[in-house]
């Protein structure tokens, strides 16, 4: 009799011991942002400051897609010859009470509550001195890369349908 206790005792132990295991296999919840987000780039200036020599660029988004939106991931080159992998510096305060350049990370410009269907935005980043690897390349800004994103419970969801890549002029 003790033996079938027993039996017992450790088969259901195995078992929990496997769905707990299975459990911690199978992913969460995947957090995905809409196919139907679109940002364009409506304008931009570039510019560099008197004092500091840093050299930077204001981009006007606008939301051309059917969602809201919270903000564009944007990345800059000085190259037409590779993807830009360099994040732009946010200098102009784009995340609510949080000073200009302190957004949670560089290359990011949010919208504060979300940017809805057909509103623009404008931010300026900076993309020199010394901004590009090396440093000893050229420190003008060729192409820009931006994707927008959206909050999903505190986190940032790249769209990942809603990259773009537009070759500025003017930005050296």
């Amino acid at each position: 009799m003790v033996a079938y206790v027993l039996l017992i005792i450790i088969a259901i132990s195995i078992s929990l011991v496997v769905y707990a295991f299975i459990k911690a296999q199978v992913p969460g919840e995947i957090k995905e942002c809409s196919g139907d987000a679109s940002v364009v780039m409506m304008d931009y200036e570039c510019g560099t400051t008197t004092t500091t020599q840093v050299k930077w660029i204001e981009i006007t988004f606008k939301n051309n897609g059917l969602f809201t939106i919270n903000g564009v991931l944007i990345k800059g080159s000085n190259s037409v010859d590779s993807a830009p992998i360099t994040n732009l510096q946010l200098i102009t305060a784009g995340w609510a009470g949080i000073p200009a350049g302190q957004g949670p990370f560089s290359g990011a410009a949010n919208t504060g509550g979300g940017l809805i269907p057909g509103d623009s935005f404008v931010h300026r980043f900076q993309y020199a001195p010394d901004i590009f690897i090396p440093a000893s390349k050229p420190q003008e800004l060729i192409e820009v890369e931006f994707q927008p994103y959206k909050l999903i419970d505190n986190d940032i969801v790249p769209c990942q349908d809603s990259i773009q890549r537009f070759t500025v002029e003017g930005c050296n």
